[in-house]
Formats: C-alpha cells, sequence, structure tokens
C-alpha cells in the first residue's frame, strides 16, 4: 500500500489522502470535547481513504464520507481504518478475520479510540466481520472499550 500522500482539498474543502495501513485521523481528533468515536472499516479489496471517497484529489467534484461527516459532526472525532484485505492465494491464506479483528482492536487503543467515548463503527464487506472480532474479543475480554 502506499504511504499517506499530501492532502488535497477539493472546491468543498474536503481533504482526500491515499489509503494507508492503520489508523488514520480523519477529522476532530484534536479536540479534547469529542463525544464519540467514529471509525470507517473498509473491506475485501477496499482501502482506508478509496472505499470511502468519490473522485479523485484536485477533481471538482470529489468527496470525502468520513471527511463530511466529521465537518457535519464536530463534536464527533472520525478515524479509518486500513489493514491488508485483499484476495489471497493458495496456500498463502493471511491473516484469519478473527485476529485481524484483534489487530484492528489494539491498533484503536493505541490511539485511544473507545477508552474515553462510545464508538461508533461504519463497516463495508469484509469490514463487518472484522468489527465483529474486535467487538467480540472486547467484550470477552473485559476491554475497556466502549461498545
Amino acid at each position: 500500500m502506499p504511504q499517506d500522500a499530501p492532502q488535497s482539498p477539493n472546491h468543498s474543502g474536503t481533504q482526500l489522502v491515499s489509503d494507508s495501513m492503520g489508523v488514520r485521523p480523519i477529522a476532530n481528533t484534536e479536540r479534547r470535547d469529542r463525544m464519540a468515536d467514529i471509525v470507517f472499516v473498509h473491506g475485501l479489496n477496499g482501502g482506508s481513504h478509496r472505499s470511502w471517497t468519490h473522485g479523485k484529489p484536485g477533481e471538482p467534484n470529489a468527496f470525502s464520507w468520513p471527511a463530511r461527516l466529521g465537518r457535519n459532526l464536530p463534536p464527533c472525532d472520525v478515524w479509518t481504518v486500513g489493514y491488508a484485505a485483499g484476495i489471497t492465494e493458495f496456500g498463502n491464506p493471511g491473516m484469519a478475520i478473527g485476529e485481524r479483528g484483534l489487530n484492528v482492536g489494539d491498533q484503536l487503543r493505541l490511539v485511544g479510540v473507545g477508552t474515553e467515548r462510545p464508538v461508533v463503527f461504519v463497516a463495508h464487506s469484509m469490514g463487518g466481520p472484522v468489527v465483529k472480532a474486535l467487538i467480540d474479543d472486547s467484550v470477552g475480554m473485559g476491554s475497556a472499550v466502549s461498545l
């Protein structure tokens, strides 16, 4: 996956960035008075940003759903999660969904998501089972994550 590219505003001021691995802040993450964490989790063959955007940076109609949501809900922070979600080859199974959920949960906790505020997940395709595994793990371990 490519590294983060410089952010490019479109005509509406929405910031669009390239796909990246890990947890990425999109909007309002520096506010101390946040009321909830909103996390976008892409699906199979998706990406942390391209799954949630329309158009390319610099195009007049480019649009990022996470960025727009952040502008419309300033008391909530917005994050995206990037992870390897391609189709695996025979003999090379990759990370199981349960393990992926554990991994994503650990990454979210490292940046403080879900530790002090409720979490709202927006998941697409394989992102749903990943989030389910994350929740199952958090509940089973008695995690401090507010779900």
